[in-house]
């Protein structure tokens, strides 16, 4: 179950959030999809404003959107919590919502399909946005082998809880973000399989980069990696249209290859950035403001 927490008060509270969650996870199971993703955003909604990161991600809304009054801040952070809270409900039911067409219905895969070039490896990548563990089922049609790369729980337990449920809907299982993930990505592209990451989170020993309209410290890996083994790469996201309905669109991002390679990469890594970007201007609500972006 991953490294055990150490002292024992440190592991019986593990223990206590673990089995929280899992009560929850149960009710949640116990009841139709549509019902449990309406009480997560409930719950989203009314518990996310009391946690302390709900400061943060009003500080970062008005710092993105200096001109909007405050009580569109409000609701956006307020759309945001719902969101959060029905991903969290969704989570025991991924299976049956990656199931049914009439829940997701997809776009882009046909021009994926053409870049891809008949390549088996690459990058699919997508940020903490509408419900993001939706995406994986563009994996799945275009015939991914696909792994992803995660950031663990600090909680091993809770950890493990949410990770079996992630496994099931990646072809390829799950790698835990650590030291030696670039060694370890670089295996995973000469073995033949994709590489799952989100890339909205802060990344010190990464590039800055305009993200939002401000420097943000980027992950650049994928292009840095995608660049130097010449594989396609790919950035989606599951928009959330109402309920736990979603509009899955695959969008196929080019290299640029030139005899600057740093260049390159700062370029197609600024790429990503502008794509989100523009996802996230385009319905705020369904981005994850609360992170340490900036």
């Amino acid at each position: 179950m991953g490294n055990k927490p150490a002292g024992w008060f440190k592991d019986v509270n593990y223990r206590l959030q673990y089995y929280s969650v899992m009560l929850l996870y149960r009710l949640f199971a116990a009841l139709p999809v549509d019902t449990a993703s309406h009480i997560g955003g409930w719950l989203g909604r009314t518990i996310g404003p009391l946690m302390s990161s709900h400061k943060r991600a009003l500080n970062n809304l008005r710092s993105v959107m200096p001109d909007r009054p405050d009580t569109d801040i409000n609701r956006i952070a307020s759309q945001m919590w719902d969101n959060a809270g029905r991903v969290m409900a969704e989570y025991i039911h991924l299976e049956t919502i990656l199931a049914d067409p009439k829940r997701v219905t997809i776009t882009g895969l046909d021009a994926c399909v053409a870049h891809m070039d008949g390549n088996k490896s690459g990058f699919a990548l997508t940020a903490h946005y509408g419900n993001w563990e939706v995406t994986t089922l563009a994996g799945r049609k275009l015939g991914m082998r696909q792994v992803n790369l995660y950031r663990a729980a600090k909680n091993p337990y809770v950890d493990e809880l949410i990770a079996s449920r992630r496994r099931k809907t990646v072809t390829g299982g799950l790698l835990a973000k650590a030291d030696g993930n670039m060694q370890a990505m670089m295996r995973l592209l000469n073995s033949g399989h994709y590489i799952g990451m989100m890339i909205d989170q802060r990344e010190d020993r990464g590039l800055t980069l305009p993200f939002l309209g401000r420097p943000s410290a980027t992950v650049h890996a994928p292009a840095l990696l995608a660049r130097r083994r010449n594989v396609p790469m790919f950035i989606g996201r599951a928009k959330r249209i109402k309920g736990a309905y979603f509009e899955l669109e695959c969008v196929p991002v080019p290299l640029d290859i030139t005899d600057d390679w740093e260049k390159d990469v700062a370029s197609t890594t600024q790429k990503l950035n502008g794509i989100l970007t523009a996802w996230i201007l385009e319905t705020p609500g369904q981005w994850f403001w609360a992170h340490r972006r900036w």
